[in-house]
């Protein structure tokens, strides 16, 4: 895979979870520039539904604008299918 070149080409996203001593789950979803690696976007909740994904990444559309490729993802979880 060719690295993008310029900001905004293309953008990584994944989902980190954890679980404190507390017992109570969270999850992060991660959205970052492949290009400068800057971090786009954390969103963290105990709960992550697929719409909220979608909010948060037209949330993150309007702010920065799409990006010129489709998102990859690091991991090996199905890829969100949006053009963000």
């Amino acid at each position: 895979m060719v690295m993008p070149t310029v900001p905004n080409d293309r953008r990584s996203l994944d989902f980190v979870s954890d679980q404190p001593t507390d017992g109570r789950r969270f999850r992060v979803l991660i959205v970052v520039d492949e290009c400068t690696r800057g971090c786009l976007a954390l969103v963290a909740d105990t709960s992550m539904s697929g719409s909220r994904v979608a909010r948060e990444l037209d949330r993150l559309i309007i702010e920065r604008g799409r990006a010129s490729k489709r998102p990859s993802q690091s991991s090996r979880l199905p890829l969100v299918n949006c053009s963000c």
